[in-house]
């Protein structure tokens, strides 16, 4: 894998108590185990792989694991662009990444286990079930790496399992359908290697990244970066990863002025994209309400003002029904304040309705400005740098 010099420790994680029984004293029925083969530990710079003690007696799951751990530390430390998903789901992108990197056959193999024994009179079973994703999952993954590596499928079918080789045999026949699909994968020109890893790294507690990287005036986006979005989770890209720290970084006393000196010192197209994606993070975290009426200190011209430039940013990206919506509530912001104010004076708050409370219609408006992010790199074929 190209990381024999890479810093890392080792730590055995004791028998699990429960299979140890199980294979020692003979218990008559089925036992089961679902749990974290291995784990990847970073604590204050310092990276340890942990794996079951078990694992030692079975060669093909101990390489899988260690595989599968690795490929944590590739992700946290080398790559260069961010999965269309977000790093929310970094465990199925990690499981991923072990047949890319040329271990599909021992995940395949490693994926389900089954055992059975008897002696004197009493017989039991076990099975086992190790990574995220499925028997067919992997063997669709090591289908497509033989396919783009130029690997003759037959050798690795020679060495899997039979649950996976009949799924493998399955996906080697769907990829003869989609040729046009597999060339444009083989087209796929890789990152220039001098460019710096991505701001944000997969976080094992709630999927968000972290912000630890390179100082603020080392950082360079490619146009690529910015169309590096998901329809799912757009914001998740270095682009906003940079942004929500150069907001941090303002001295202003509101988050809403912290944003705004941070949207003043960026270029019109990036300020264009960072309006869209700031935008519909708030919506996701906190309803359409929330994501127009800012901060507490904020009154309804700061509020109106910042709504109207989001609506104007959506347009430029080609989203005209989410910025017709979003100048269509300009009134209503104005509502807003004075319902609430007499909400409060009436002591009516339980019974308050915002006419701003409109989730569902924003939801189904579709995703446009998306597509119109992704037209950026056509149109505006350079590279975008922020003037810090």
């Amino acid at each position: 894998m190209g990381m024999a010099d890479w810093p890392c420790q080792l730590k055995q994680i004791p028998r699990d108590e429960h299979s140890r029984k199980a294979r020692e004293e003979g218990w008559i029925g089925d036992w089961a185990s679902s749990g974290p083969a291995g784990l990847y530990i970073h604590d204050e710079g310092e990276i340890t792989i942990a794996y079951q003690e078990d694992l030692l007696a079975n060669p093909v799951h101990l390489t899988a694991t260690m595989v599968h751990e690795l490929c944590h530390y590739l992700l946290r430390s080398k790559v260069r662009s961010h999965p269309p998903t977000g790093w929310a789901d970094h465990e199925l992108h990690t499981d991923v990444m072990c047949s890319f990197m040329g271990f599909g056959i021992f995940v395949c193999n490693a994926v389900f286990d089954f055992r059975q024994w008897g002696s004197q009179g009493t017989t039991g079973w076990s099975w086992s079930r190790q990574g995220y994703l499925s028997e067919s999952e992997h063997a669709y993954a090591l289908a497509l790496f033989c396919e783009l590596n130029g690997c003759d499928p037959r050798v690795a079918a020679g060495h899997l399992k039979v649950n996976p080789l009949n799924y493998f045999g399955l996906a080697v026949d769907d990829l003869e359908s989609r040729r046009e699909e597999v060339l444009r994968l083989a087209a796929t020109v890789p990152l220039n290697d001098s460019l710096p890893p991505i701001l944000s790294v997969e976080s094992e507690a709630d999927g968000n990244p972290s912000f630890e990287r390179e100082p603020l005036e080392q950082i360079v986006f490619s146009l690529a970066d910015v169309v590096a979005l998901g329809p799912e989770k757009p914001w998740y890209t270095p682009l906003w990863n940079f942004y929500f720290r150069l907001a941090q970084a303002q001295t202003a006393a509101t988050w809403h002025a912290m944003e705004l000196a941070a949207l003043e010192s960026l270029q019109p197209d990036l300020q264009t994209a960072i309006l869209a994606i700031r935008f519909s993070l708030r919506c996701d975290g906190e309803g359409l309400q929330g994501a127009i009426i800012l901060d507490e200190e904020v009154d309804v011209t700061e509020c109106g003002a910042m709504l109207e430039r989001t609506s104007r940013a959506y347009d430029a990206l080609g989203d005209q029904p989410r910025a017709a919506f979003l100048r269509s509530l300009l009134p209503s912001v104005q509502i807003h304040f004075d319902s609430l104010e007499h909400a409060q004076n009436e002591g009516t708050l339980d019974e308050f309705y915002s006419p701003l409370d409109q989730d569902e219609t924003w939801q189904g408006l579709g995703l446009l400005w998306v597509k119109g992010l992704h037209l950026l790199k056509t149109r505006k074929p350079h590279t975008l740098t922020h003037p810090a």
